[in-house]
């Protein structure tokens, strides 16, 4: 069933303001939750990258079905019934994370998307481990591009990434929710869509480690010669 015009007016605002508002939050934010979804157009958007020129304005992503996953799902459930302001807005903090849940139902907790789960860290402690990035936390990509994006927490926690400066996940959202393995790692694809370019940054945090890790992604500019053709 498709979104009607003013919901999806709604969910295009929330996510130019919500980015707005963690560019300048970034750094010292309280325990509230990122932007969500890049600008809607009839529907969700999707992860499909966009091809226009560096020079031009950034382009809008088409539109897809909102129940084409459970995140994007949640996400227009939310728009639709204006409940779970937590999935939408920055300055709404994320659902308590109850670990007893999550043990028992792992993929209810996936299924829905709270960007500012990325604050919900683990208190520091002797036997809490600190989030870490595997390998690098540095990627330069081209306009388009993708990069596996990977932390390592404590094992099977979830863990959210978001980006603070658009792009997007496999979920076609800028926001996303994981599990980590046996050994603690968990990663993610990150796509510089939606006419990303230059600096991009990725917050990624978890309940079962203290911090958090930001991933920093250089969008270059395509080469002339492909552009023109």
């Amino acid at each position: 069933m498709a979104i009607k015009p003013p919901l999806v007016i709604a969910v295009a605002l929330i996510a130019v303001g919500g980015a707005g508002w963690l560019a300048f939050h970034a750094a010292s934010a309280p325990k509230t939750a990122p932007v969500l979804a890049q600008e809607a157009t009839k529907a969700v958007p999707t992860a499909v990258a966009s091809t226009a020129p560096a020079s031009s304005a950034p382009s809008t992503p088409p539109s897809v079905r909102p129940d084409i996953n459970a995140n994007v799902a949640s996400v227009a459930e939310a728009t639709r019934t204006g409940k779970f302001p937590e999935r939408l807005s920055p300055l709404m903090a994320p659902k308590p994370f109850n670990a007893a849940a999550f043990a028992a139902n792992p993929q209810a907790y996936l299924d829905i998307i709270e960007p500012g789960r990325v604050f919900q860290s683990a208190a520091p402690g002797l036997d809490v481990p600190v989030l870490q990035s595997k390998a690098t936390a540095s990627f330069e990509i081209p306009v388009g591009g993708s990069c596996t994006l990977a932390v390592i927490t404590a094992p099977k926690s979830p863990v959210t990434f978001t980006a603070l400066d658009l792009g997007t996940f496999p979920n076609s959202l800028t926001s996303i929710t994981v599990q980590a393995n046996d050994q603690g790692e968990a990663s993610t694809v990150y796509s510089a869509s939606g006419g990303v370019i230059a600096d991009a940054q990725v917050l990624a945090g978890s309940p079962g480690a203290s911090g958090q890790v930001k991933f920093h992604v250089f969008v270059t500019n395509p080469p002339i010669a492909a552009v023109a053709k």
